[in-house]
């Protein structure tokens, strides 16, 4: 049979923008400044890695490497507080909505 219109599943009300960005602003505030430093030039700024690594005076690998400790224990840290994220979708997600943090 033709299905003439699809009923929308069901699914759990998933945690509004409005909802978690003070949580990730609590959780970027208290990373330390060599984790944090690169997460808002790469990920809110929107500047790329090997700039910032430039800026930075590091090798590229070593920001790289500060880059996904920072996402990680973001990811860990968010999900004790009951937000399940992995640390690419938190890069995403800190990208898409970059202009609604107040940089320090």
């Amino acid at each position: 049979k033709q299905v003439t219109a699809m009923p929308e599943p069901t699914a759990p009300p998933a945690a509004g923008w409005d909802d978690l960005k003070p949580l990730i602003d609590e959780e970027l505030d208290r990373l330390p400044d060599k984790l944090r430093v690169p997460v808002v030039l790469c990920d809110l700024e929107g500047r790329p890695q090997r700039e910032v690594a430039k800026h930075l005076k590091v090798p590229p690998a070593t920001l790289a490497t500060r880059l996904a400790t920072a996402r990680r224990t973001l990811a860990q840290r968010l999900t004790r507080r009951g937000v399940t994220l992995s640390g690419g979708a938190l890069a995403g997600l800190l990208g898409t909505h970059a202009s609604a943090f107040a940089v320090p």
